[in-house]
């Protein structure tokens, strides 16, 4: 009986590290894209320049801005991933909630 339980919760340890690693990969996909269509702006309007039509450079570094952004936000979302992922490493470990 006692390996049926520990089965069962190894099971649903596994079934909770997939929903969180689907929901991590899911916001990361999401930073990618933002950074993907700021990307395109900006290569739209180097082609732009190309054929004679003055950059507005405010609007260049609002999207490389909200690259940058994203790059951060992406970041973020990795250690604290890697840190989730991290977290089995110690049967044992005293956590601070709020942190």
């Amino acid at each position: 009986m006692m390996s049926q339980d520990w089965q069962t919760l190894g099971e649903a340890g596994l079934q909770f590290f997939g929903k969180v690693t689907a929901s991590i990969s899911h916001e990361i996909k999401n930073a990618l894209a933002i950074i993907n269509e700021s990307a395109g702006l900006l290569d739209d309007l180097t082609l732009l320049a190309e054929k004679g039509v003055p950059l507005d450079p405010v609007r260049i570094k609002n999207h490389a801005s909200k690259i940058m952004k994203q790059i951060q936000r992406a970041d973020g979302i990795i250690k604290l991933m890697n840190r989730f992922a991290h977290s089995v490493d110690e049967k044992v470990k005293n956590v601070d909630l709020y942190d």
